[in-house]
């Protein structure tokens, strides 16, 4: 049980390792909350306090943004053979695959705490007890991304190709979610893939947690980050496990 909490201590450790990534993603986040933000909220006529909506939407960017980067961290790990070391320690396969999941979790959580204060200072607070279990369900989000980048960075070792499918990826899932602009705004076409789409309801969750008058659908919200998060962790394990048996040149 030891080495399983070492392997979530050593990604804490490393949080670290990637300075000019959390800077740029820190000073990305702070231009589009008190740059962008002004900017559209002034010209987007509308009731809707597009600040506050737009800010939520960038908070829960952020996330993926952070959870996302496993996929590189697992990518560059097969390259450089550190599992090696990893799969000679006395524990399971699926134990080192949950640690490794859990400590890059847990580092998203800690890369993103600051900025979330500074979001809650933006917005303003909510319900405290739905903001307490909203966080717990972003938890449980990033959790999932997590698996999500662990999934992808099984598969390929090569920059070029990992960087063509998140690229692929981000520019699906972000556009045709309602991290930037309302449901009601998008075409009929675009609602019906928003409605499947996590980072949606990822969104939608921390806004009525906000106390957005607008977003209501919070049950189907919940459940579907729920089944999202468990469904990737279970596909993770399972993947990266084989890929393991199958060695790391695969």
């Amino acid at each position: 049980m030891s080495n399983f909490f070492n392997i979530i201590e050593r990604d804490l450790k490393r949080l670290w390792n990637y300075k000019i990534f959390i800077f740029t993603n820190t000073l990305t986040y702070l231009v589009q909350i008190f740059v962008y933000a002004f900017i559209l909220d002034f010209l987007v006529s509308s009731e809707l306090d597009y600040m506050r909506f737009y800010a939520a939407g960038v908070a829960i960017l952020t996330l993926w943004s952070f959870g996302m980067w496993a996929a590189w961290e697992i990518a560059d790990e097969r390259s450089e053979g550190v599992i090696d070391y990893h799969l000679t320690l006395p524990l399971s396969r699926t134990e080192y695959i949950l640690g490794r999941m859990i400590g890059g979790t847990l580092r998203t959580i800690v890369y993103s705490i600051p900025l979330f204060f500074i979001f809650l200072f933006v917005t303003g607070m909510g319900s405290f007890v739905n903001l307490l279990s909203i966080f717990g369900l972003l938890f449980l989000f990033s959790f999932g991304v997590t698996g999500l980048g662990v999934i992808i960075g099984s598969f390929t070792k090569e920059h070029t190709k990992l960087s063509f499918i998140l690229g692929l990826i981000d520019a699906f899932l972000i556009r045709l979610s309602t991290i930037y602009y309302p449901e009601y705004a998008m075409d009929y076409w675009m609602q019906f893939i928003s409605r499947i789409n996590p980072l949606t309801h990822a969104s939608d969750l921390l806004r009525w947690g906000l106390g957005f008058p607008d977003n209501s659908i919070t049950l189907y919200s919940i459940l579907f980050i729920v089944i999202f998060s468990l469904i990737l962790i279970g596909i993770a394990i399972r993947v990266y496990s084989k890929r393991l048996e199958g060695g790391l040149a695969t």
